[in-house]
């Protein structure tokens, strides 16, 4: 069964660029910036995000007249409101009412970005799906069975690599002339990368690996 696959590339010197599942990413908010988001334990409505936004407007009215600070989280906790505080980190949206830069809003009017959360084999990280705005980026869209990956590993006396240990190659088959490698990584912190290679590309990689010296023996 074909799954689809995105190649986040962040380098235009290179063809190569991280393997994503996209079953596996996630459209997140970003709370990174000036502003923390504060996220209300309720599900956003036009009539109650307009309801807060009025009260803590007369709060705010209320602390300029008695010569003090508006503070939200004290606005928050006067009104008995459960709410999860984000900063400087991503959070998977869920329709909730949020404050955020002195208003409240509809969680999901939020712009979002297409997030990996990935285990570095210390820490949880989360890397985001490249902006085309910025030079040398690249997303390329690839659709296929996993059934259909060829391991290109071979046998060194010891363990099945692809030219060192814990190293991993596959190829899958796309076209005649189009070819999809894939790098695989036993070792900590490494990540699956792959690459699109022609017909000749492909042939001059197996000769550089000597995949097929055999047939000349």
């Amino acid at each position: 069964m074909k799954k689809s696959y995105e190649i986040w590339i962040n380098n235009e010197n290179e063809s190569e660029g991280r393997l994503v599942d996209l079953s596996e990413a996630e459209s997140m908010v970003s709370s990174f910036g000036d502003y923390p988001i504060y996220a209300l334990d309720m599900q956003a409505t036009r009539e109650d995000v307009g309801d807060w936004n009025r009260r803590y407007s007369e709060y705010v009215g209320a602390c300029r007249d008695e010569g003090e600070r508006a503070d939200i989280t004290e606005f928050l906790d006067g009104n008995g409101i459960e709410y999860t505080a984000y900063s400087d980190e991503w959070h998977s949206p869920s329709g909730r009412i949020v404050f955020c830069d002195g208003e409240f809003l509809n969680e999901d009017d939020f712009d979002t970005e297409l997030v990996l959360e990935w285990w570095d084999g210390s820490n949880w990280k989360y890397v985001y799906r490249p902006d085309l705005q910025e030079p040398g980026t690249d997303v390329i869209a690839v659709e296929y069975d996993e059934n259909d990956e060829e391991c290109l590993d071979e046998w060194d006396g010891s363990n099945f690599t692809s030219g060192s240990n814990g190293i991993h190659h596959y190829v899958v088959k796309l076209g005649d002339d189009k070819f999809l490698m894939i790098y695989r990584s036993q070792w900590q912190g490494s990540y699956t990368t792959a690459q699109f290679m022609t017909a000749a590309e492909y042939a001059a990689y197996r000769v550089e690996r000597k995949l097929d010296a055999w047939l000349d023996a």
